[in-house]
C-alpha cells in the first residue's frame, strides 16, 4: 500500500535548478527517463529532463505517480 504523507516532499527552484527533497518517513523514488530508479530518504534530487516520481512506493509496485519535465533554454 502506498504511504505518502502531507509533507512528503518538496520542489524548490534552487541556482537554476529544480530540486526534489524527500522529507518523508517512507521515501520518495524518482526516475528520470532512461535512468534507473533512484529511492530518496530525507536526500535530494536534482530533476533534469523527464520523469516520474513516486511517493512511498516503487514505480513498479503501480499507483499513482508524478511527473516531471525540465526544459532547459540557453
Amino acid at each position: 500500500v502506498p504511504c505518502a504523507s502531507r509533507t512528503h516532499a518538496r520542489v524548490e527552484f534552487r541556482r537554476d535548478k529544480f530540486v526534489l527533497s524527500d522529507t518523508s518517513t517512507n521515501g520518495t523514488f524518482v526516475q528520470a527517463d532512461g535512468e534507473k530508479e533512484v529511492a530518496l530518504k530525507r536526500e535530494e534530487f536534482i530533476l533534469h529532463g523527464n520523469g516520474r516520481i513516486c511517493l512511498g512506493h516503487r514505480l513498479s509496485e503501480g499507483g499513482a505517480d508524478l511527473v516531471w519535465s525540465v526544459k532547459t533554454y540557453q
